[in-house]
């Protein structure tokens, strides 16, 4: 039976994630170029989430990434990237095929730890990923000649780059996630703001300021939160309610079809997501001497 600290990380998790489905069909909504998305959603997030240090962490941001500079600034950057990568994907192809692509991440993780951090891949792992390459194979297959291909492989490279940072992550795991995502929102208005629409319209600054004060530090504080009282590894399991809700989101406020190889790759992907989680989660078997 759960401990009331486990039932504690799995509810934060779950509403974490829960919250950060919605982040797509926000992005549509905002019927804004998508640099202009990118300044703004950067800048909320970065802002919001340095209210949020202070007031929690009581000090400075600056002197929490003062600690530990460089590796704050690379992290920064990845995650920026990632979501960079995130946002133009959803502006150039089907929110699904985004959403599912991007559930490939933790294998680009295993594969980034195992060519950084000479992590051993175990083989239920292996196999995965090459189920899931297949799954993208087949969502990806979907989008040529329609236009979707440069977002389906924008999501692609997203996925690669979050795993890079999951990676990076694994090797400096006492820097703060919520430091590192208030930097990943100053990064993304720093890369775009000489591009951008800095009176974007009242309907597009309301949704963004939404997604930006609101939803993201909102589920990125109870994700992070979550893994207080649960593993990592039992926290990524969750990641499965985005890849679920989000296109479901779209479909239902915005009428967004999900293509049918879109579908068929994505039972392979959490298929394979799932059983790896599982399998990895189990524990070891110890032998009586």
């Amino acid at each position: 039976m759960w401990s009331n600290l486990h039932l504690r990380g799995s509810l934060y998790a779950f509403w974490g994630i829960f919250f950060l489905s919605f982040d797509a069909l926000l992005v549509r909504l905002a019927h804004a170029p998508s640099l202009t998305i990118l300044f703004w959603r950067g800048l909320f997030i970065g802002l919001s989430l340095t209210l949020f240090t202070w007031v929690k962490e009581r000090k400075s941001p600056v002197s929490i990434i003062q600690t530990h500079t460089r590796q704050y600034l690379i992290a920064g950057l990845f995650f920026a990237l990632s979501g960079c990568g995130f946002v133009l994907s959803v502006m150039n192809t089907n929110v699904a095929n985004t959403v599912v692509i991007l559930a490939t991440a933790p294998f680009f993780s295993a594969l980034f730890s195992y060519l950084l951090n000479r992590e051993q891949v175990k083989l239920h792992t292996l196999i995965a990923m090459a189920v899931m390459l297949l799954g993208t194979c087949i969502i990806v297959s979907s989008s040529i000649g329609t236009g979707r291909l440069p977002g389906d492989l924008l999501a692609v490279l997203t996925a690669a780059t979050v795993g890079m940072g999951q990676a990076y992550l694994r090797r400096h795991q006492t820097l703060q996630r919520i430091a590192i995502i208030m930097l990943n929102g100053y990064y993304m208005a720093i890369f775009s703001i000489l591009f951008t629409d800095l009176q974007p319209g009242a309907h597009s600054l309301v949704v963004l300021a939404l997604m930006g004060l609101v939803q993201m530090p909102l589920a990125l504080v109870l994700f992070t939160t979550s893994t207080r009282y649960i593993s990592a590894a039992e926290a990524s399991m969750f990641m499965i309610v985005e890849t679920v809700l989000g296109p479901f989101w779209v479909l239902i406020f915005l009428g967004e079809q999900i293509p049918a190889k879109t579908i068929y790759g994505g039972i392979l992907i959490l298929s394979a997501l799932l059983t790896n989680t599982w399998l990895s989660s189990m524990p070891k078997r110890t032998c009586n001497q």
